[in-house]
């Protein structure tokens, strides 16, 4: 009996000695993450391949040792799904790197071409058009038989280009109506 109590004590020292090591590692780990948010913002921050490794063995070893991998990832200031990500990244690439730098950031297909683009300038230019807010010429357009692209994209185009101010037969607003009116006199 006192040798299985002999036993029992050391493997709580053990384990009392290990858990203390592995909280000083995830504290250490969690400050360096903490020193790159300050300067990077909490999402879509880049962590380096080496950290990301790192924190994945920090939070394997925590999982072996009992901890949950909530509480892990937590500790680390990460979430779960960013901890499964990283891992079937090294599954499928070998690699903890991030992807984003190397990512096709190329125009998308459903992009408006240039010569429509110029096109929609031109039209909201003419004199007949001049005056009218995009709500308007495109069914006049349509009127027409002629269709160019939609009315939110005349809109966006328009915006884009600052030619979206003020387009109407309308004066512009004026804007403090309160501060430029006559007081009353009793």
């Amino acid at each position: 009996l006192r040798i299985l109590r002999k036993n029992a004590e050391n493997l709580k020292k053990n384990y009392s000695a290990r858990k203390r090591l592995l909280q000083k590692q995830l504290s250490y780990l969690y400050c360096q993450k903490k020193q790159m948010r300050s300067g990077g913002g909490f999402r879509g921050r880049m962590i380096s391949a080496s950290d990301r490794e790192n924190a994945v063995l920090l939070i394997n070893e925590a999982i072996k040792s009992g901890a949950s991998c909530k509480k892990a990832c937590e500790r680390l200031g990460i979430t779960e799904r960013t901890f499964y990500r990283w891992k079937k990244r090294k599954a499928d690439t070998d690699s903890y790197e991030d992807g984003r730098p190397h990512a096709d950031h190329s125009n998308p297909a459903n992009k408006i071409p240039a010569e429509i683009r110029r096109e929609i300038i031109n039209i909201c230019n003419r004199p007949e058009y001049a005056s009218m807010a995009p709500c308007e010429i495109v069914p006049a357009l349509a009127d027409e038989g002629i269709y160019i692209a939609s009315e939110s994209t005349f809109y966006r185009v328009l915006r884009e280009e600052k030619m979206l101010n003020h387009r109407g037969r309308s004066e512009a607003p004026i804007a403090n109506l309160l501060n430029n009116a006559v007081p009353l006199q009793r």
